[in-house]
């Protein structure tokens, strides 16, 4: 039996590396004081509709409940925590800072970093829209990547106004860009080109097409001269200062202004993070500033957030031989080798684990052999037992199984003398 194609499972192994970093990226959310908050599984098929448009159908599970519902499985975080604020959040004060961590689900062909089921990290800011927060954004998601412990990024920083102003300015409103940004997000310039040329020709039309060369802000001075674009140009150059006075490393961040969302409910600044080395599959994490007012038929309010693929991060940290720690080691392998001695190990194999220590025990009485053999296939650092002689003189055996160190602790103050073995165990190193 295997698992649905598009789905894994996870060894004990894989677990505790993904368990890791998953604390690692946490931690990150937590210092800037992002609050983790948990929505359903599956939601009212309406709001992704809603969000999406009719076509997203298609690339997710939808089904009906035994009461003839529509739900969905999500096949993203944004649009649900969403609703949870417009539900439950709106009234209180802002800024409000989100984060969230779980599993999507999205009906695409399997391949490499990409699922069916997949896990999926991001955060929404809500309620405060200015340059200074955004850089501060982006700067989280940077932060997230050097926890994990990947240095080989890029990322890109875009503005949609400069981006919407440049279409105007071919002749194109806003009512018929989305067909535009869809081939420019795709970087389908020859297509992109056929398009334009309805309305646009000859210099004109070559000037918007070398926007696509553009990696520096100075670059866009001259096309972000009036009106929205020149709004835009202005933040953005704020946002860039703010990141430099972060400590942000200029060479890792460039200016994209070709980074396009076909969606009308993005506005704003928008940034994607790639890791080259993994090809076409490079994109592990993108943004931007966002109204879902509309969706809710609410209030507009001002929101700005990212989603960071951890699955395709995991595939990118393995690439770079980057370990995403989290060993799977037991701290003590307990063992009694007669039945005499047992009840002095269980009162302490009791008192380890409520010190927080990982401790497997042997479930009964077990040859020396054996017993050392078991510590070895579980990893545990340290093999502890005591047989009819130990008994005899009061003493367990405490054996590293590291560098092949025996010791004997004495069964009076049993516990601090396994708990400061452990300790030391753990500070030498890895098992």
């Amino acid at each position: 039996m295997q698992p649905p194609r598009g789905t894994r499972d996870f060894g004990p192994d894989e677990m505790a590396a993904r368990r890791a970093l998953e604390e690692r990226l946490r931690s990150v959310f937590r210092a800037y004081n992002y609050r983790e908050v948990q929505t359903p599984t599956f939601e009212d098929l309406e709001l992704f509709l809603a969000k999406s448009g009719p076509g997203i159908r298609e690339e997710i599970y939808d089904f009906k409940d035994k009461s003839d519902r529509e739900l969905a499985l999500r096949p993203e975080l944004t649009a649900p925590v969403m609703r949870y604020y417009f539900s439950t959040l709106k009234m209180q004060p802002k800024p409000i800072r989100l984060f969230y961590f779980g599993p999507c689900f999205r009906y695409d062909r399997p391949q490499a970093g990409r699922y069916r089921e997949f896990w999926q990290m991001g955060c929404e800011l809500i309620g405060d829209d200015t340059p200074e927060a955004h850089a501060e954004l982006v700067r989280l998601a940077l932060d997230l990547f050097e926890a994990a412990g990947l240095e080989d990024y890029h990322l890109r920083l875009g503005h949609l106004s400069i981006l919407r102003a440049l279409l105007e300015d071919l002749g194109f409103p806003v009512a018929e860009q989305a067909p535009l940004m869809r081939l420019i997000d795709k970087k389908e310039l020859d297509g992109l080109r056929k398009a334009l040329s309805v309305k646009a020709q000859g210099a004109k039309l070559d000037a918007f097409m070398r926007v696509f060369d553009y990696t520096r802000l100075e670059e866009l001075h001259d096309v972000a001269r009036t009106g929205r674009a020149k709004e835009a140009y202005d933040h953005l150059a704020r946002v860039f200062g703010n990141l430099a006075a972060f400590g942000v490393d200029a060479s890792k961040v460039r200016v994209d202004p070709t980074i396009a969302r076909g969606l009308e409910y993005y506005a704003g600044l928008v940034f994607e993070l790639d890791a080259p080395f993994l090809g076409a599959e490079k994109q592990l994490l993108g943004g931007g500033a966002y109204d879902l007012s509309g969706v809710f038929q609410q209030p507009p309010v001002a929101c700005v957030g990212f989603a960071l693929g951890f699955d395709r991060t995991l595939v990118a940290l393995e690439k770079k031989g980057v370990k995403a720690g989290g060993e799977d080691v037991v701290d003590a392998y307990v063992a009694a080798l007669d039945a005499d001695a047992r009840p002095a190990l269980l009162r302490a194999v009791h008192e380890l684990r409520r010190l927080g220590h990982r401790i497997e025990l042997e479930s009964g009485a077990v040859a020396l052999k054996k017993a050392l053999q078991r510590a070895t296939t579980v990893r545990a650092r340290l093999a502890v037992f005591a047989g009819a002689k130990e008994t005899q003189r009061g003493v367990v055996t405490v054996k590293n199984l590291a560098n092949g160190d025996q010791s004997e602790l004495a069964t009076t103050g049993l516990v601090p003398g396994l708990d400061a073995a452990i300790r030391a165990a753990a500070r030498s190193g890895p098992r």
